[in-house]
């Protein structure tokens, strides 16, 4: 998985090939914009629309984060702003507490 949030080493990571649960490496997704934002949102990492476009040469990140949210991913968002006070969205994937009964 993503061991480093810096987003500009990232694209040699997400690309690695993985492995799926039974040890055999997985297929990889080359060039496939959802399939990069579902793996950085899955490591922690919180995403801009600047952020995805650097990582996957994308402009439709709203309309793949509506995809995972209806795909059961539980992406909340937040307006931040910068210094010179634009504002923005920053994405990011909710952990879901694991409760003790």
């Amino acid at each position: 998985m993503l061991t480093n949030t810096n987003l500009f080493g990232l694209t040699d990571i997400i690309n690695q090939p993985k492995r799926s649960h039974d040890g055999k490496f997985a297929p990889k997704c080359d060039g496939e914009p959802q399939h990069k934002i579902k793996e950085c949102l899955l490591s922690g990492m919180s995403l801009t629309v600047k952020d995805c476009l650097k990582l996957t040469h994308s402009t439709e990140m709203r309309r793949i984060i509506s995809r995972l949210r209806k795909s059961g991913m539980n992406i909340s968002d937040k307006w931040c702003q910068d210094s010179q006070g634009h504002k923005y969205k920053s994405y990011f994937l909710v952990k879901e507490e694991k409760k003790c009964n």
